[in-house]
């Protein structure tokens, strides 16, 4: 039951307090006197939607605490104060509600900030507001399925009913589960044997996508590698007066003369007729790379198309 309510700055209401003794306790008072505005502090306590013209004008923020006595609580009632770590003390359950001059609000239940929904579902456990029907408990159907039971006896069979219903829901939703994993596992096996065969079909070998960037590279700078290569030859084998073989061809002439002079150069004359042996296979490779390069325009789109896959 109700024991006290306690408001302060709601509405019009400064401060009040209100005792209500076991029994029925009945406030009256003409039309305007503030019956509803106590009425509408409760209903707040409760968890109705609160705004900021609950608090009283000039006030920063308005509160409204309810107690109840508690001597048996439902089993609802025990199981929400468990499930929301709710400790009743000396069976007294204190709930506050707190509106703030801006529009915010904050609930407490013992002392503990709660959302406010549990204030509501308190309030349905203690509370029937008749004439408001946000806490006419017995128009809840669930309310009523409660009341028949305890009235038949039948509150443990209905326990155990809920409970292998609860069982029968969890294991069709394990099911609906495996179902939706199954099938998302096939569609990924689909998938990756769609990949696997294009995979087969492109016949990969084993570092060719390196080779097919260097081919690619080469005829992509075709005309530059034509250039380059006629420079490099002409440089060392065919530059009038100028050629690399030409100049190791004079000086080799030299130092055969000044060997026959003095013996003690025959040793670097023989070293620079390995460099002109070497200078000349050198220019037949960059002549023959020349004579042996071939580029095909439509290769490259070839080439191009075969990285891609």
């Amino acid at each position: 039951m109700l024991e006290t309510l306690r408001i302060q700055n709601y509405a019009l209401i400064d401060a009040l307090e209100l005792e209500f003794p076991e029994g029925f306790t009945a406030m009256t008072g003409e039309t305007g006197a503030g019956k509803s505005i106590i009425v509408g502090a409760l209903n707040l306590v409760l968890g109705a939607r609160a705004s900021s013209d609950a608090v009283r004008e000039g006030a920063k923020r308005a509160k409204v605490d309810a107690v109840f006595r508690v001597a048996q609580p439902s089993k609802r009632l025990a199981a929400m104060l468990r499930e929301h770590d709710i400790e009743l003390e000396d069976h007294e359950l204190l709930v506050s509600r707190v509106v703030t001059a801006d529009g915010r609000s904050r609930a407490y239940a013992a002392g503990n900030l709660v959302p406010v929904g549990v204030l509501a579902q308190i309030g349905d456990e203690l509370v029937d507001m008749h004439g408001q029907h946000e806490h006419q408990s017995l128009l809840k159907t669930d309310r009523q399925l409660e009341l028949l039971d305890g009235f038949a006896g039948t509150e443990d069979a209905a326990a155990a009913v809920a409970d292998r219903v609860r069982q029968l829901r969890e294991t069709e939703r394990a099911i609906a589960d495996l179902e939706t994993h199954d099938r998302e596992r096939e569609r990924r096996l689909e998938f990756l044997r769609f990949e696997l065969g294009e995979i087969d079909s492109a016949n990969l070998e084993p570092g060719e996508e390196d080779e097919l960037k260097t081919r690619r590279t080469l005829i992509a700078n075709a005309e530059q590698v034509v250039s380059l290569t006629s420079e490099a030859y002409t440089a060392l084998y065919e530059s009038d007066g100028a050629a690399a073989i030409d100049g190791v061809d004079t000086a080799l002439r030299a130092l055969g003369e000044l060997a026959h002079i003095d013996p003690r150069l025959k040793d670097a004359e023989s070293r620079l007729e390995t460099v002109r042996s070497e200078l000349d296979d050198l220019a037949r490779d960059v002549q023959a790379y020349a004579t042996d390069t071939d580029f095909d325009p439509a290769e490259l789109d070839t080439l191009n198309e075969r990285h891609r896959d």
